[in-house]
């Protein structure tokens, strides 16, 4: 399952891990998920960065770090990962109703609260037909169209 083969790839150190801002925070960060196995990708925030994020294998989790909640706002706007975080890490996964999973080679799907639910679930579209609708003009009989197709042809 999704959620089996996204702890695997943690247990395995196989997540690709990205820190958006190298500052007091994010550098240590960076360098303690590298020390532990993680591959690691930290960005400073500029828009080169951005697009090298973009550009690149999508990961698990990025974390941004920063004052400017405008800015990072943007830099979750323009960013694309299986879950992120603001001024702390890891938490996204530990939410139950939060929806956790991957993204592109980081894993796909869904699981935790109504996203997983929505993830392992397939929802029936059921029609129940009213009164005074148009539908019944899709049904037999056809007189009146057999009517029509005589009067054009015998017209002819």
């Amino acid at each position: 399952m999704i959620k089996d083969d996204l702890l695997e790839k943690i247990r395995g150190r196989t997540a690709v891990l990205g820190v958006v801002g190298l500052g007091y925070v994010g550098l240590p960060l960076a360098v303690e998920f590298a020390r532990a196995g993680f591959d690691v990708t930290g960005f400073d925030v500029d828009e080169s960065k951005v697009a090298e994020i973009n550009a690149g294998e999508r990961p698990l989790g990025l974390y941004v770090f920063g004052d400017d909640q405008t800015l990072n706002h943007d830099l979750l706007e323009r960013t694309h990962s299986g879950g992120a975080c603001v001024n702390t890490c890891a938490v996204q996964g530990a939410l139950p109703s939060l929806g956790f999973g991957g993204s592109g080679m980081s894993g796909m799907g869904r699981h935790h609260g109504i996203e997983g639910f929505r993830e392992f679930s397939n929802q029936r579209g059921v029609v129940i037909r009213g009164e005074g609708d148009l539908i019944s003009a899709f049904y037999s009989p056809y007189e009146k169209a057999a009517g029509l197709v005589q009067a054009v042809l015998s017209s002819s």
